[in-house]
């Protein structure tokens, strides 16, 4: 008897991820961060006492935390799961996970939620290091700080140019070797993120605390987050040429003479704002994520463009300052004194460690950069040599096909037919997005891809989703962007959109409310929101399908409810 062929399935989630790579991601950029995420949080594992022989014995989880379904980037879902068993209390990690990430699909049937003393005693010297890790995060911070500064200051003195291809390559491997182990520590405050945020929720619902109110601002926390910092700086550039009549002049020119006409003296005091605002955020853009996409440190004229929009906005509605702790709420809550403190403990850490995320990704974007910088190096080469035809081609190449070409470890290549091939079929992927969760079949030349949401229907006047950041309105304008255009007027609209990334905080001053088809309690969108006071709500499957600009909505971000109002 002949046994039925036996298909590979694999579950795909885009939740969260799909926040940092919209839509289609170049090959280049996909193969740069799958190394990253496997020895990021190996590291991690390492830092918090994981044995090196388990370590070794998972590493196929390490190594396929993501994966590339049609040009776009996934958690390769199953895997988190089973990372999250190699630390103790996996039944309550894997609520807390799920309360974070919030997956289209949770995971179940796995037995009821019961504590194991067994579990924990089993893995005590995990449980010790991963706790005092979390106790003494603002120590790692620290660390992190000072070792970071050092790494990116010994690699910004580097002149690539003079670098031949073997030391360009040597230079990208020590950055692997050097900041991911740092990088770990970043995790553990994800995982401080995790465990307090998954707490509070819980806290929060058995004594009946609006879920939105529990991460507003406190007032015992930095006064301008990291999360609208690039904001608050590009606002004080904006009014400091509206402050000079020879500023407003200047920018009433094209680009390039602006950025020629900024060194002279006339301009120092604005040539050094827009200078030190470059050094601080030049990285932090639209797709910041993605080595493909450039940004205002390799292309200062889309700072210029961007700062001439910005004085066409006018007047924003929000002001860019973190109001005070909301004492209301606690007058509200029927608490005894002593749950009042655990509150106000679970959610002032929880704030904390929230913000210390929005730094890490700043961070982060200053190393994606750095790796930019040095694939554009050698693409320049590339080109020169006859290799490619332009230099932005060798983002359609893998890492290894270019650092094995390079030196010498492969035959020469047709990349000229290989990078025309890549880009028709990336090209074909991008006329149709999957949806954020998937199931795929056998290899990846089948076309078994199966969604696991139907499809919304454009008549459908209701809608629903998380609410993340409290507010109601009655009646609003929608405005749709499924890629951020500084030429479309938002003022005093909600934004209808895919995802957003920090390149979007710009516009959130401006609007009235938001919502996204992806994203969590900790997204972009929902962070920024909460900072400013906006009422968002995120995870509304196909909201840019069934609203279109102009539609006039009603918004209740305590419920979670849209209605469309014609």
């Amino acid at each position: 008897m002949i046994k039925p062929k036996k298909e590979f399935r694999v579950i795909w989630d885009k939740t969260n991820i799909g926040e940092n790579y919209p839509g289609i991601t170049l090959p280049l950029t996909y193969s740069f961060i799958k190394d990253a995420y496997s020895h990021v949080y190996s590291n991690f594992m390492s830092l918090v006492a994981v044995d090196k022989k388990t370590l070794e014995a998972h590493q196929e989880i390490f190594d396929n935390l993501i994966g590339y379904v049609k040009g776009e980037v996934f958690y390769n879902i199953n895997n988190w799961y089973k990372l999250l068993k190699l630390l103790p209390g996996y039944l309550y990690n894997r609520r807390f996970f799920e309360n974070m990430l919030n997956p289209v699909t949770k995971k179940s049937g796995e037995g009821k939620e019961k504590l194991k003393f067994r579990d924990f005693w089993n893995n005590r010297k995990i449980l010790f290091k991963l706790i005092k890790s979390i106790l003494l995060i603002n120590s790692l911070h620290k660390r992190f700080d000072q070792e970071f500064y050092t790494i990116y200051q010994k690699y910004k003195r580097e002149k690539l140019s003079e670098l031949d291809n073997f030391q360009l390559v040597s230079l990208f491997k020590r950055l692997e070797r050097e900041f991911f182990p740092l990088w770990g520590i970043t995790i553990v405050n994800d995982f401080k993120v995790m465990v307090y945020l998954g707490l509070l929720t819980e806290f929060s619902q058995k004594h009946t605390v609006n879920s939105q109110e529990i991460l507003k601002t406190t007032s015992d926390i930095e006064k301008i987050p990291q999360s609208i910092a690039p904001l608050k700086s590009l606002k004080d550039i904006v009014q400091l040429i509206k402050s000079e009549p020879e500023y407003v002049s200047l920018f009433a020119q094209d680009n390039q003479a602006i950025l020629e006409r900024l060194p002279f003296q006339a301009f120092e005091h604005l040539n050094k704002a827009i200078e030190t605002y470059i050094n601080n955020y030049g990285e932090r853009t639209r797709n910041e994520l993605k080595l493909e996409e450039t940004n205002f440190k390799n292309n200062p004229a889309e700072l210029i463009a961007l700062l001439k929009h910005y004085l066409k906005l006018g007047k924003t509605r929000q002001a860019i300052k973190i109001s005070k702790d909301d004492k209301s709420l606690l007058a509200s809550m029927n608490l005894s004194f002593l749950h009042k403190f655990i509150f106000n403990h679970l959610k002032n850490h929880t704030v904390s460690s929230v913000r210390k995320r929005e730094y890490y990704r700043l961070k982060r974007a200053k190393v994606f950069n750095i790796a930019r910088e040095i694939f554009m190096e050698i693409g320049r080469r590339l080109k020169q040599a006859g290799d490619i035809k332009a230099t932005d081609d060798i983002f359609y190449l893998y890492k290894d096909e270019i650092f094995d070409y390079v030196r010498f470890h492969r035959l020469r290549t047709n990349f000229h037919q290989l990078i025309s091939q890549r880009k028709k079929t990336l090209s074909r992927y991008a006329k149709s997005s999957l949806s954020q969760r998937i199931k795929t079949q056998d290899l990846p030349n089948s076309e078994k891809i199966h969604e696991y949401l139907p499809p919304t229907t454009p008549s459908q006047k209701f809608l629903v989703g998380q609410p993340t950041s409290r507010g109601q309105l009655k009646e609003a304008e929608v405005v749709v962007m499924n890629t951020l255009d500084l030429e479309v007027d938002v003022k005093n609209k909600v934004l209808v959109t895919q995802a957003t990334d920090p390149g979007w905080t710009i516009i959130f001053p401006l609007l009235k409310g938001v919502i996204t088809e992806q994203g969590g309690m900790l997204s972009h969108a929902s962070v920024v929101a909460r900072e400013l006071r906006l009422p968002c709500i995120v995870a509304v499957p196909n909201a840019t399908k069934v609203l279109k600009t102009g539609d006039k909505i009603e918004m209740d971000a305590i419920k979670g409810q849209i209605r469309k109002l014609n």
